[in-house]
């Protein structure tokens, strides 16, 4: 008889191992769905960040991690990424960066930073040497060559100018260009307005997948239990 208790004791003393070790694995899990899901109810155009730091899934391919990616890639999709939040000035050229595009949160490369009045100027005056070189030039197969390169420089005078309007109405100068390492249809222009947290640098690969789970019906129902 006190065999059969000592191992029934045995057995409790294991199951309540077990239990705390699950406590301590999904609790944080769950108080953690509990505080982004009030956060993002409250903000829904802001990644919560209540401590200054925060994980976020990533939900696209552009930053895939692949030898034919720009600088090699950063992250993949389903990856778990840790970003905090950043003072702007201290941004530099190569620095990821996660911003609200229309209500999208997005997680790109910085490619340059651009003063959009000396970035005009620069296009303006490449406009006026394109067009001074076509003038001078004879008529023949290299005029025509110039007059593509003036054209050339006309339409990236013009996007620089369009580019200037929207920097004027949205009360900013700098214009933080970005790009996806692996695949973005075309460079993103940020304003500082827009720009919510920097990169860490900290991943866990493919956990993202793991809390998304947890966030479904099912996942809370196994969490629950």
């Amino acid at each position: 008889m006190s065999e059969e208790l000592k191992s029934s004791k045995q057995r409790m003393s294991t199951e309540n191992i077990v239990g705390l070790v699950l406590i301590c694995v999904f609790l944080p899990i769950i108080i953690f769905n509990m505080v982004v899901f009030a956060l993002s109810i409250i903000n829904p155009s802001k990644v919560p960040m209540p401590l200054g730091v925060a994980p976020i899934v990533v939900g696209s391919d552009s930053m895939t991690i692949r030898e034919d990616a720009l600088n090699g890639g950063a992250f993949n999709k389903g990856d778990l990424i840790f970003i905090r939040k950043v003072k702007v000035e201290k941004l530099k050229v190569g620095d990821i960066i996660t911003f609200d595009r229309a209500g999208e949160i997005i997680t790109h490369r910085i490619t340059s930073i651009d003063n959009i009045e000396e970035v005009l100027a620069a296009a303006e005056k490449a406009e006026s040497d394109a067009k001074k070189a076509y003038d001078n030039a004879p008529e023949g197969a290299e005029k025509d060559a110039l007059y593509k390169e003036y054209e050339k420089a006309r339409n990236n005078r013009a996007i620089e100018y369009s580019r200037k309007v929207i920097s004027e109405k949205r009360g900013f100068g700098t214009i933080y260009v970005t790009m996806g390492d692996y695949e973005s249809s075309a460079p993103i222009d940020v304003y500082e307005d827009q720009i919510q947290a920097i990169y860490t640098g900290i991943r866990i690969p493919l956990f993202g997948n793991v809390l998304e789970f947890f966030q479904t019906p099912y996942g809370i129902v196994i969490l629950m239990i």
